[in-house]
């Protein structure tokens, strides 16, 4: 399952199939970039997974490396759709809804997902696709070695 936000923009083709690449090397979920929410936007959000992952047994080691308040940019997410129809994943989603915090706290998808990538993921099967050339607001991701006088003529 490919999420590509409607303001994102590849600016070059991907010389690979990216499906393959994730079942060549047994991939569940891709992304571009990690960020830092603002935390006006996750008052209590950590708190309330810390309890979930507590109460029901489902602390990681990828979970507990996860540092506040870091979250997966999911304008550009690839994933295999197990991992949101888990019957681990929906019970987290179904408690991070009854908490209601999305309506309180503005707790946003973003790190609502990553937090539960945390939790039904390895962490060797997540991968970061540096290569793949993309803008969304006012933002690059470059490959490393990307000519930046480039740009113009991409976008």
């Amino acid at each position: 399952m490919w999420r590509l936000d409607d303001d994102s923009y590849l600016l070059a083709p991907i010389p690979f199939d990216i499906f393959q690449f994730m079942e060549n090397h047994n991939i569940d979920y891709g992304y571009l970039s990690i960020g830092s929410e603002i935390e006006s936007c996750v008052v209590g959000l950590w708190e309330a997974v810390e309890h979930y992952a507590e109460q029901n047994g489902a602390s990681t080691e990828f979970y507990r490396k996860w540092k506040y308040p870091m979250y997966y940019f999911n304008n550009f997410e690839i994933s295999r759709r197990s991992i949101w129809t888990s019957q681990e994943y929906r019970s987290y989603i179904d408690y991070i809804d009854h908490k209601g915090g999305i309506y309180f706290h503005r707790w946003g998808d973003a790190p609502i997902k990553s937090l539960g990538v945390t939790l039904t993921v390895q962490e060797k099967r997540t991968f970061c696709f540096r290569d793949v050339i993309q803008y969304h607001h006012s933002v690059y991701n470059l490959p490393p070695g990307f000519p930046h006088h480039n740009i113009s003529e991409i976008h």
